[in-house]
């Protein structure tokens, strides 16, 4: 069945709004999980002369915009933007497969345990659930739900009757970090927080320096949500209209599977829906007009899905910018960061700028510390090849 006809066999109503019709085009398909005739219809950031010309193929579809970033920037990646979305702006590539899975281990380990509040925790316990112990991390809970079944002498499964314990993995669908999001009264409140975790505070003031519409003010992450998609997840078509700043952008960092994300207008009913084919390690900015833009992530897709081909991305008009840069280490990233100079830093406090070289002995964290134990790294590679973040 060609593309065309695939794409328009859903029959839509005249009242379905431009987002919905945008989901339905690309939703995950059951009884298809392989579905990529929507493919030439995604922009693809890591290959933007393909996009571009899908793009131009396909009706009201935007155009990729190579981004000139200030020569202050320390991040010397290529960036892009849409021509229907001033202040959209997309860093494909930007963490090494090492740093993503040192963020999946830390958000297996870290984010989704106290203080910081899962959407489990807002569960109450059913009469057939089992209390879990003190010490049943969400950690070892993955890796004793992963774990290989027993077999027998024959070569057969041993059946074991399964405890329905409270906290699964299964349930874990967010977690929240610094100021909370109270979800009863759609408002952020000052006494639900904890602290925000040192290294995603880093991340969002180094990547927010490509903000092209807050001018030069610093950027320092006061919450954050972490996503826990399985292959079945989507994230409904939404906008972030509850923060007190919206001249700050939101940064969102994509790790684990790739995923279709769903870029759509004021009101859902205003177009165009871009929709754009995102891979691990790339790293979004909404700012300028498109922070209060609704978006969503109509699929994930399955690991063994072959997505079109990655070519180098370096902008035209940026010769001085090596697009394949992604970071590759804490240490990296660190040394970037300090060579900025403390003032360049502001927004930082002490609890969170990191100078591995101990330029002044409060803000000292070791980058060896965010590293994943070796004896965890097939864990965790286990984790990215089934969800994304």
């Amino acid at each position: 069945m060609s593309t065309s006809n695939n794409l328009t066999k859903c029959e839509l109503s005249s009242t379905t709004s431009s987002y919905k019709e945008a989901y339905n085009r690309h939703r995950r398909r059951p009884q298809n999980e392989g579905f990529t005739d929507d493919f030439p219809y995604l922009l693809d950031f890591s290959n933007p002369e393909i996009a571009t010309t899908a793009s131009g193929s396909a009706p009201n579809q935007p155009n990729i915009v190579p981004l000139s970033m200030s020569k202050d920037c320390i991040y010397r990646g290529g960036a892009f933007g849409i021509e229907s979305h001033p202040g959209f702006v997309y860093i494909p590539q930007a963490l090494s497969k090492n740093i993503q899975i040192d963020l999946a281990y830390q958000a297996l380990t870290q984010f989704c345990e106290g203080p910081h509040r899962t959407n489990i925790d807002l569960l109450p316990v059913k009469k057939d659930e089992i209390r879990n112990g003190k010490g049943d991390t969400m950690w070892n809970i993955w890796k004793r739900e992963m774990a290989p079944s027993d077999k027998s002498d024959d070569g057969t499964i041993k059946t074991k009757e399964k405890q329905k314990f409270y906290k699964t993995f299964e349930k874990l669908s967010w977690a929240t970090t610094g100021y909370h999001y109270d979800w009863t009264e759609r408002s952020y409140k000052e006494e639900l927080q904890s602290p925000m975790p040192l290294v995603l505070k880093i991340l969002g003031s180094y990547f927010a320096q490509l903000d092209t519409c807050s001018g030069n003010d610093r950027f320092c992450a006061s919450a954050s949500i972490i996503n826990y998609y399985s292959l079945k997840s989507i994230m409904g078509g939404h906008k972030d209209d509850l923060e007190y700043d919206f001249t700050k952008p939101v940064v969102s960092l994509s790790i684990g599977l790739p995923a279709v994300f769903l870029l759509g207008g004021m009101t859902k009913d205003d177009g165009p829906v871009v929709p754009i084919l995102v891979r691990p390690g790339d790293v979004m900015l909404l700012g300028g007009e498109s922070r209060l833009c609704y978006h969503g992530i109509a699929r994930v897709i399955p690991e063994w899905v072959e997505l079109p081909p990655m070519k180098n991305n370096a902008p035209q008009n940026q010769d001085d910018y090596n697009s394949n840069n992604p970071i590759q280490s804490w240490d990296e990233l660190f040394s970037q960061m300090k060579a900025c100079g403390p003032n360049d830093m502001e927004g930082l406090d002490n609890n969170v700028f990191v100078d591995p070289e101990g330029l002044d002995n409060n803000l000292f964290v070791d980058p060896r510390s965010l590293e994943t134990p070796r004896y965890d790294l097939q864990t965790v590679e286990r984790f990215l090849f089934m969800h994304r973040l």
